[in-house]
């Protein structure tokens, strides 16, 4: 669940994450065990989780730090059967996800916008990367 009035987004029961989450707190995590750490310029570093199931939904997950804090959170809602290739890729079946995304955060924070003095929740569609996705991103004084 998101929790609106500070951030926080509850992976795993054990395992609640937020603006002021350090990247060594989720590094000693059992979720960090099984993520794939991704490259990214100095300064920054991102993990991807296994599938998980947040309120009800199965999401992959991006937890992106800068300077070891918790910077942004990306939640990627996939269906049963992930994607093998790009040729399986429909525009249409974006715009379904993003319609699917922006239900769930109205079923979940009523009508946006979702902007909150510790950063902002929204439901994006990149035409150029070819996908949508839920980006939640905290304030940098959220760190101190």
């Amino acid at each position: 669940m998101i929790h609106a009035d500070n951030g926080e987004i509850e992976l795993v029961p054990t395992l609640r994450v937020g603006g002021r989450t350090a990247e060594a707190t989720f590094l000693r995590s059992q979720l960090a065990h099984r993520a794939k750490a991704l490259p990214l310029d100095p300064g920054w570093s991102a993990y991807r989780l296994d599938r998980l199931n947040i309120y009800g939904r199965s999401f992959r997950v991006t937890l992106r730090f800068r300077q070891g804090c918790l910077a942004a959170v990306e939640l990627y809602q996939v269906g049963a059967v992930s994607k093998l290739s790009w040729d399986d890729w429909s525009g249409e079946e974006e715009n379904a996800r993003k319609a699917d995304h922006d239900t769930w955060l109205v079923s979940l924070l009523g009508p946006p916008p979702y902007t909150y003095g510790w950063g902002s929740i929204r439901s994006e569609n990149d035409p150029l990367g070819g996908y949508s996705v839920i980006m939640i991103r905290y304030s940098e004084d959220q760190a101190s």
